[in-house]
C-alpha cells in the first residue's frame, strides 16, 4: 500500500482492513469462499484508498459504497453459521456501517443474513449481530430501506425473546434505541 501522508490517517482504511485480516485468518483453508471474498475486498479496499487523491474518510466510505465487494465477506461469513467466523463477519458488517460504507442496495441481504446469525447462535454471535444491527440501524444508508429497517426490528425482537438474559436485555435496549433512531430519521425526513 502507498505511504498516506501523515496529516491523512485514514481511520476507516487501517479499521477495516483489520476487520477483513481477521475474517482472512479465522477462514483459512476450510472456508474458501469467505477467504477468497476476504481477499476481494482487501484489493478493492487498497485500490480505493490508492485511487484517491486527497483521500478521506469519508471519501473512501462513499468508493466503498458503491462495491458489492465489501459486503461479500461478512454475508459469506454469516452464511457458514460457524460462531467464530460468524462473530467476524457481524464485526466486519458493524465497522462498514459505523464508516456509512455499507452499500444501500446490499442492506437487504444483510438484514437477512443477521437474521439468520441472530436466530441460531450462542450468546458471543447474538450480541455480535446486535452489535451489528445497533451499527447498521445509524448508517445514513439506511434511511429509505423501510424493508431493512423492519427486519433489523424483527430481528432484534427474535433476539429479545431469547432465554439467554443478557442478550434479551440487550436486544430491549437495542429496540429502545432503534425506535428511537427510526422515529428522528422519520422526523427529519418530510
Amino acid at each position: 500500500m502507498a505511504q498516506r501522508p501523515p496529516m491523512a490517517p485514514l481511520l476507516i482504511v487501517d479499521s477495516i482492513q483489520s476487520d477483513i485480516s481477521a475474517l482472512k485468518t479465522e477462514a483459512g483453508k476450510k472456508y474458501p469462499k469467505v477467504r477468497e471474498a476476504s481477499e476481494r475486498a482487501d484489493r478493492h479496499l487498497r485500490d480505493v484508498a490508492d485511487g484517491i487523491e486527497s483521500a478521506t474518510d469519508a471519501l473512501i466510505a462513499s468508493a466503498l459504497r458503491e462495491s458489492d465487494e465489501m459486503l461479500a465477506p461478512c454475508l459469506a461469513a454469516i452464511e457458514t453459521r460457524q460462531s467464530r467466523l460468524l462473530q467476524c463477519g457481524a464485526a466486519y458488517l458493524a465497522r462498514l456501517a459505523s464508516h456509512d460504507a455499507v452499500r444501500p442496495a446490499g442492506l437487504p441481504a444483510v438484514g437477512r443474513a443477521l437474521r439468520q446469525g441472530g436466530e441460531g447462535g450462542d450468546e458471543q454471535v447474538q450480541l455480535r449481530v446486535l452489535q451489528a444491527i445497533m451499527g447498521v440501524m445509524q448508517a445514513p444508508s439506511l434511511s429509505g430501506e423501510g424493508g431493512t429497517a423492519l427486519l433489523m426490528l424483527e430481528t432484534l425482537l427474535v433476539l429479545y425473546s431469547s432465554r439467554n438474559q443478557v442478550v434479551s436485555n440487550t436486544a430491549a435496549a437495542s429496540l429502545r434505541q432503534c425506535v428511537g433512531f427510526l422515529f428522528d430519521s422519520a422526523s427529519r425526513d418530510p
